[in-house]
């Protein structure tokens, strides 16, 4: 075996790897790019806003999930610039911008909407319609703003989306369940049950490599569930997978795309409907399955757990169901509260997510909040807003991804 060959592959891979460190730190250069953390920065916000609406607390400091979010987003830039390192994309400044113009602009309706997936597709659906009618042609001054969408590199986009999808999929698997807010939601039947929201915006600043050289390209990274029928960690496993899924069919998409061009037409709606597909269609099972944050004759269950509050330091996690408070059984958040009004020392009958009975004690103070931290599910025979839910409710379950 001859080492001076592979010692040679090695000391070119570290160039490689040095070289592309060097031109992604000299991204930071450049602040106008460092406009990509403003999406993280209103959907943490608006996230704790809601939280404190509705709560009169935030679940999450809203300044150490931004911070989370942000330095994932460089982490994970940095990986997917190194993958890239073999490849070279058809894309141009202006394309970057024409994305990231789209991004905001349909963020505007929804915040799921932030997602490169719905500007990417929209941007290759409008240039194939373009590209099919040729003879459609603005005034000279405006033309100009449609130059480059008729040259939007389709494929590449495509592939640049396949591949976030990827870092997409990690991320829902792994930080899915931060930021998530309780809600409620109005099953088929009309009845009102808690559930969650699980939504997140992430910004991936990575490089990306061009005939030109390396271009600076933040990645927008959005997602949104309701879950109100499994457990949190079920939920994510099931969204991620559907994640990875559509991932792989845009990679196959963009395959036989190279292979027989008409194709690009179902790649590019692919990338414009698959992700909201996915959240429409798990919005449609939740509706019609059988709830399980319900608090009811078996106890409270507990939605959501305040940081640093009594109910965290015990050990209380979001699912549990508490069953008696000092020796009174409670079926609703204000059965506990009478439970605990008269006693300066607790003692709590539960059930955690394995349904494995625990045992758990904390003293009362005059500054204990109140419920300890804990955010109950309603009852389930409660008929709050049966006529509709809630404006803001309904605007809760349509932000996110």
């Amino acid at each position: 075996m001859d080492w001076s060959v592979w010692l040679q592959y090695g000391m070119d891979a570290l160039k490689s790897v040095g070289d592309v460190g060097l031109v992604w730190i000299q991204m930071w250069e450049q602040p106008w790019w460092l406009i990509a953390f403003l999406l993280p920065f209103i959907q943490v916000f608006s996230l704790a806003w809601r939280e404190y609406r509705l709560y009169g607390r935030t679940i999450e400091s809203p300044i150490r999930l931004l911070l989370r979010t942000c330095l994932i987003g460089i982490g994970w830039g940095f990986v997917a610039s190194l993958a890239w390192m073999t490849f070279s994309f058809d894309i141009t400044v202006k394309q970057i911008v024409y994305v990231w113009a789209v991004c905001f602009a349909v963020s505007l309706f929804r915040f799921r909407f932030a997602g490169l997936s719905y500007a990417v597709g929209l941007l290759s659906v409008v240039s194939l319609v373009l590209a099919a009618n040729p003879e459609f042609r603005l005034a000279n001054e405006y033309e100009l703003w449609l130059e480059p969408i008729r040259t939007f590199s389709s494929l590449d986009w495509i592939m640049i989306v396949a591949s976030a999808q990827l870092i997409e999929w990690a991320l829902i698997r792994l930080e899915g369940n931060r930021g998530m807010l309780p809600i409620e939601i109005k099953q088929n039947h009309g009845q009102v049950v808690s559930g969650y929201l699980l939504s997140r915006v992430w910004t991936i600043f990575s490089m990306a490599p061009t005939s030109s050289g390396w271009l600076p390209l933040p990645i927008p990274l959005s997602f949104a569930s309701n879950n109100c029928t499994k457990s949190l960690a079920r939920q994510q496993r099931l969204t991620s997978t559907y994640v990875l899924m559509l991932s792989a069919l845009l990679f196959v998409s963009s395959w036989i795309s190279l292979q027989w061009q008409p194709f690009i037409w179902i790649a590019s709606i692919l990338t414009l409907m698959g992700h909201e597909w996915i959240y429409l269609s798990e919005k449609y099972r939740e509706k019609r399955k059988e709830p399980v944050f319900v608090s009811d004759e078996r106890g409270v269950k507990v939605l959501a757990v305040v940081p640093e509050t009594p109910a965290a330091e015990m050990g209380i996690r979001p699912g549990y169901t508490i069953q008696k408070v000092n020796g009174i059984r409670v079926n609703t958040m204000d059965d506990m509260e009478s439970a605990l009004a008269t006693s300066a020392y607790s003692k709590f009958e539960l059930l955690d997510e394995r349904n494995d009975h625990q045992i758990m004690h904390t003293a009362i103070y005059e500054d204990t909040p109140k419920h300890l931290g804990m955010i109950g599910a309603i009852p389930s025979s409660s008929k709050r807003g049966q006529e509709v839910v809630s404006h803001e409710v309904e605007e809760q379950m349509s932000t996110g991804a």
